[in-house]
């Protein structure tokens, strides 16, 4: 079982990936029959990711959890076992609303003591214009910590996913991969 199960109260097992030291805990297309309100409901269990990482907390140095960019059972799990959040941000201006939305939106879950960092990554950027560093300003006046690492354009991010391949297999030495790279080598460093 994968994060569906898990949500759902039922047993869920990381998987080893190719890559080296990484494992998955999978999600299929049942997650999306789990919305915020299912968690209201009591469908999914909003504590559950934080109960299953518990007890696992001397198996994983850190943890990444993917979530879509809405409000779901899934992405309230990640918030709740959470300590920084990090918000992809678009160069552009509804990009930068959403991700201010997002963060009203974790805070409505004080109940369950949620209190992460927030960080903006900066996504997309297209070296020739200016607006990458216009949003990045833009988004530290608005109180964000945002990441130095930016992630430039490139087509072999979204051909990967069709290749359904990781970026660094199907092209590791892109200007993106480096780019991730640097981030992952900024998270650590920053801890």
């Amino acid at each position: 079982g994968g994060m569906s199960d898990l949500l759902r109260g039922m047993k869920a097992m990381a998987v080893h990936s190719k890559l080296l030291n990484v494992d998955l805990l999978a999600a299929d297309e049942t997650l999306m029959a789990l919305d915020i309100s299912a968690a209201g409901s009591g469908a999914a269990d909003p504590m559950a990711l934080a109960n299953w990482l518990k007890d696992r907390e001397d198996e994983y140095d850190h943890v990444l959890i993917d979530c879509p960019p809405s409000f779901t059972a899934a992405s309230v799990a990640a918030f709740v076992c959470c300590d920084e959040v990090i918000l992809p941000t678009r160069v552009d201006a509804f990009s930068r609303a959403g991700a201010l939305e997002l963060i009203g939106q974790i805070g409505s879950l004080k109940r369950y003591h949620v209190e992460p960092r927030f960080r903006a990554l900066v996504t997309m950027v297209d070296g020739r214009t200016r607006i990458g560093g216009q949003i990045v300003d833009q988004l530290k006046q608005d109180g964000l910590d945002v990441f130095k690492t930016v992630i430039h354009n490139s087509a072999v991010v979204g051909e990967s996913t069709y290749a359904r391949l990781p970026l660094f297999e199907y092209a590791p030495h892109s200007r993106a991969a480096r780019d991730y790279e640097d981030l992952m080598a900024e998270v650590i460093r920053d801890e």
